[in-house]
Formats: structure tokens, C-alpha cells, sequence
């Protein structure tokens, strides 16, 4: 698997563990949505409680039916609020039963609330209807007979009565129904055997049967809030409430227990995900690491052998299948040209040195025969064998040739020569030994020459001196014989001095001549020149004795005059 290969992978495995730990935050957040809504269902539970409690109130309190028609309708309302929190309930497997529970206790409250308003409408909702309405007329009825009696005991007695109605109806006291019938059925003992009071005998009678009726109907509503339906009802409120208390306690707990859940599947799973990431990409890092210490070990290794540290490469291991195998075969393969190139490289520097030690030596006709895989070396091969040929031909095929020729010359010895070479510097050599040997010959004849004129010329100089004196003492005679016979003596004398110096320098340069060999065109040019000089010198000579003996010929004819 390839590198690249390796970190999408890795990078896949991080972002599928992120999407999944997104996705499990996204449904537990979702399941705590649910929770949260299930929890706003319990407080919608409790205000459609509070709005039942209401409605009972206000019936309780302004006897309207409208408020029976808003209790059933909450009524609805609540049960349509508690069938979605079982629906939620039920979804998260959450038992529902406390809701069903209280569902119930709704429906027996409805039902309780629903006979006390019967009871009510029995009783009456007005002053004038139902038994209310029946008690006012009983009684009202007896204050008229009261009045128009005109019995003011009767009607004080009628008076006494309504105060205990309506003690009883304000405060709901029992005690007032204690004596409201006491006094009823005094009042009905006094009037009875009397046969003009049966009406009103009938009349009380029946005040007193609706009153006592109205009150049963009042204590089976309750003469409080804790007695009767009343005090049902309230008991039935008091369970709601516990039970929503409790079911609210009970989701808190839910809740918590949830989000507890929800943070340990979260940290598990996110340290899961974590520590897979976490491994995998040591793994992966470690994998790669190690092919790229092998990879940098052997490099290494070659870049040694590169620099001559060491004579043998081993090549990269190349047996992974990632981009670092792929770059170690790409190496290996310039791993072995190069080492097939150095090898040769190597080979053709030996066969330099060789070459190097036998030109040293002298030897210019050995040649580089093999061929060099190096595009540079194998210039610089044709440019040595170039160089070597060019060498060859411009001096020799041995320079220990010339140097023994040279040798020779160093003795003296013009005679030897370079045999067998066709180098242009060893046929010059050869050249100027046969022009050395011929010019040595011709000097030598010029020197024996040279030496019997040089001979020749120390006699006539030694004549001249005697006729020199001679015509000295002549030349006394006469001053201006005299001044123009020294003058000309001495030219003469400046003459011979010079050619004296002249014969000085032949002799030298003849002496230079035979001891300097390898200068001899040069010491020829100057003997050469020397001699013309000297010739000049013998012809310059031959005039002075000419002149001379003319001089000595007219001093003599003076003389004789």
C-alpha cells in the first residue's frame, strides 16, 4: 500500500470516527430533545392540572355551565398532552404506566367533577331553581302567611329559621341543621292539632324537607374542601400532583441518567476513536519511518561508496510497495549504472596512472585502447591519446633517447644520434648533431688556419717595430717629418694594438670555440667576422708598411739632400 495510500486511509478512518462520533452526538442530543419534550409534556400536565382546577373553581364560585364545557375541553386537552408523553415514553422504552396512572386519575376526577355538578344543578345554579329555588318558595310562602296573620311569633320563629339556612349556607356548619330542625319541628309542635294551621303546617314541612335536602345535596358536595366530592376532588388533585411530582422526578433521574449515559458512550467512544486514530497513525508513521531509515541507512551506504569511503554498495531494499519501494528500485537502478560507471571510471583512472608512471619514464608511444562509459572521461581519453600522438610526433617516441644524445653532446661526443624515431624534435636532434659534427670539422680547419695566420701576422708585427725605430731616428730630422711620422706612427701603433687585441680575441675565441661545442654556429658567426676583421687589419698593416717605407724612402732623399 502506498504512502499517499496509507494517509487517506488514516485520514478516512479519523473523519468516518469523527462522523460517527458527530452522529452519536447528533442522536443523543436528539434523544435528550425528546427528553426535554417529554419533560415540557409533564409541565403542559401540570397546567392543564392547574387550568382543571380552575374550571372547578370558578364552577364552584359563579355556578356557570360554561365552565363545565372548558373542563371537558381541558380535560381533552390533557389527555391529548399525556398521549403524546406515552408515545415519547414509549420510544425511549420508558415505562408509561404512572401516565396511564394518571390518565385514570384524570378520568375519575372529570367524573367526580362532572356529579358535582349535577349535585349543583340539583341544588340549583341560581337562587330559583332546583332546590334552592323549591326552599325559597316554601319559605317565602310562610313569610306571607307570617305577614298577613299578622302572628309576629310566628314570623319571628320563620325569621329564626331563615338565619339558621342561612348560617348554615354562609359558614356550612352542621350545627345550624342541628338547630334549624329544632326549631322546625318546635315551631311544627306548637301548630299541630290546630286544624287552621295544616297549610302551614304543610308549607313548613315541606321548607324543611327541601332544606334538609338541599343540605344532603350540600354535604355530598362537601360542606369543605376536604369533605364530599369537594374533598374527592382534592384528593384526586393531590395524587395528580404527587404523581406528576414523582413522574417529574422520575424524568429528572431519566435525564440525568441519559445525559450520563450519553457523556460515557460519547467519552468511550471518542477515546475509541481516538485511540484507533491514535494507533493507526502510529503504525502507519512507524511503517513509513522505518522504510524511510532503510531507505536513508542504504543511501547513506551509496553516498559513501560515491565518496570513496568505502569500495562496495549494497543496494536500496526495495520490496515495499510505496512510493519509497518505487523511489529504492529508481535508485538501485542508478545504484548499478553508477557503480558500472565508477568501476569504469576507476578502471580508466589505474590505466591514467600507468600511463602517467611510463610517460614519466619517458615512453610516449603507449596509447589508452579501451573505451570509457563516461561521456567526460572518454574525451579526456581521446584528448591523452591525441595529446600522447601529438607528443610522439613533435618530439619522440622515448625521450630517454634524446636524453642519452643529449648526454653525448655533454661530452662532447657530437657523433650519436636518436635511431629509429620519426619524431620531429628527435630529427632536429639528429640534425643538429650532423650540423654541429660538420661545423666542429670546419672549425677546426678555420682554427689551424687562424693559427698560422695569427703566426705570420706576430712576425710582420715584429719587422714593423724594427722599421718602426729606425724611421724614428730619421724622422728627428725635420719637425714637420717629424709630427707627421708620429702622428702616423702613432696610428700605426693604435693599429697594432688593435690588431694585436684582434689576434688576442682570435686566439680566445679559437680556444672557446674547441671548448664550446654547443655554441659553435654562433662562436663561427663571430670567428667569421673576426677574421674579415683581421684581414681588414693585415690589409690596413700592408698599407701602413707601404706608407712607411715611402716615408723612410723621402727622409732618406732628405737626408742625402
Amino acid at each position: 500500500m502506498s504512502i499517499k495510500l496509507k494517509l487517506i486511509v488514516s485520514a478516512g478512518i479519523s473523519v468516518l470516527g469523527l462522523g460517527v462520533l458527530v452522529l452519536m452526538l447528533n442522536f443523543s442530543l436528539n434523544s435528550l430533545s425528546k427528553l426535554d419534550k417529554a419533560k415540557e409534556k409533564i409541565e403542559e400536565l401540570n397546567s392543564d392540572m392547574l387550568m382543571l382546577r380552575r374550571n372547578e373553581k370558578d364552577f364552584l364560585l359563579r355556578k356557570d355551565l360554561k365552565y363545565k364545557t372548558k373542563f371537558e375541553k381541558n380535560v381533552l386537552i390533557l389527555h391529548e398532552d399525556s398521549k403524546d408523553l406515552i408515545n415519547i415514553l414509549n420510544n425511549k422504552d420508558i415505562d408509561s404506566s404512572k401516565i396511564k396512572q394518571f390518565d385514570t386519575i384524570i378520568d375519575t376526577y372529570k367524573k367526580e367533577f362532572l356529579t358535582l355538578i349535577t349535585q349543583q344543578e340539583e341544588i340549583g345554579l341560581h337562587p330559583k331553581d332546583g332546590l334552592y329555588g323549591s326552599l325559597r318558595n316554601s319559605v317565602h310562602k310562610i313569610q306571607d302567611w307570617a305577614k298577613q296573620s299578622e302572628n309576629h311569633k310566628l314570623l319571628s320563629s320563620v325569621y329564626d329559621l331563615r338565619k339558621q339556612e342561612k348560617d348554615f349556607m354562609l359558614r356550612r356548619d352542621m350545627k345550624y341543621v342541628e338547630k334549624f330542625e329544632q326549631k322546625i319541628d318546635t315551631l311544627l309542635s306548637t301548630m299541630s292539632g290546630n286544624e287552621n294551621t295544616d297549610d302551614r303546617i304543610k308549607y313548613l314541612l315541606s321548607y324543611k324537607k327541601d332544606f334538609l335536602s338541599l343540605v344532603e345535596s350540600e354535604v355530598e358536595i362537601g360542606l369543605t374542601s376536604k369533605l364530599g366530592l369537594q374533598g374527592n376532588m382534592r384528593k384526586i388533585v393531590h395524587t395528580s400532583e404527587s404523581l406528576l411530582k414523582r413522574l417529574s422526578k422520575d424524568f429528572e433521574i431519566v435525564i440525568t441518567q441519559e445525559i450520563s449515559m450519553m457523556k460515557m458512550q460519547s467519552l468511550i467512544m471518542g477515546i475509541s476513536i481516538m485511540l484507533l486514530v491514535i494507533i493507526l497513525a502510529y503504525v502507519l508513521s512507524q511503517n513509513i519511518i522505518k522504510s524511510i531509515n532503510h531507505f536513508q541507512k542504504d543511501l547513506l551506504g551509496f553516498f559513501k561508496y560515491l565518496n570513496n569511503e568505502t569500495t562496495t554498495v549494497k543496494l536500496l531494499k526495495s520490496d515495499s510497495n510505496d512510493e519509497i519501494g518505487a523511489m529504492s528500485k529508481v535508485v538501485n537502478e542508478n545504484i548499478e549504472t553508477t557503480r558500472v560507471l565508477i568501476e569504469d571510471n576507476n578502471r580508466f583512472l589505474n590505466e591514467v596512472q600507468s600511463m602517467i608512471e611510463k610517460v614519466s619514464e619517458g615512453y610516449l608511444y603507449h596509447r589508452f585502447k579501451n573505451e570509457v562509459k563516461s561521456e567526460n572521461l572518454e574525451t579526456l581519453r581521446i584528448s591523452f591519446n591525441q595529446m600522447l600522438d601529438g607528443l610522439q610526433e613533435n618530439i619522440a617516441g622515448s625521450t630517454n633517447k634524446i636524453l642519452d644524445v643529449l648526454v653525448s653532446f655533454g661530452k662532447l661526443d657530437f657523433t650519436n644520434n636518436v635511431k629509429n624515431d620519426e619524431g620531429k624534435i628527435a630529427l632536429a636532434l639528429n640534425e643538429v648533431s650532423t650540423l654541429i659534427t660538420s661545423m666542429l670539422i670546419e672549425n677546426k680547419s678555420n682554427g689551424l688556419t687562424l693559427q698560422n695566420s695569427s703566426n705570420t701576422l706576430l712576425e710582420n708585427v715584429e719587422v714593423l717595430n724594427t722599421n718602426s725605430n729606425e724611421t724614428a731616428a730619421a724622422l728627428e730630422q725635420t719637425a714637420a717629418s717629424l709630427e707627421e711620422i708620429t702622428s702616423n706612427i702613432r696610428g700605426n701603433t693604435q693599429n697594432i694594438a688593435k690588431m694585436a687585441s684582434y689576434s688576442n680575441e682570435l686566439s680566445t675565441s679559437s680556444t672557446q670555440g674547441q671548448s664550446l661545442a654547443s655554441k659553435t654556429s654562433i662562436a663561427m658567426e663571430e670567428i667569421k667576422e673576426q677574421v674579415m676583421a683581421i684581414s681588414e687589419a693585415i690589409g690596413l698593416i700592408d698599407q701602413i708598411a707601404f706608407q712607411t717605407n715611402i716615408l723612410s724612402l723621402n727622409a732618406a732623399v732628405e737626408a742625402a739632400t
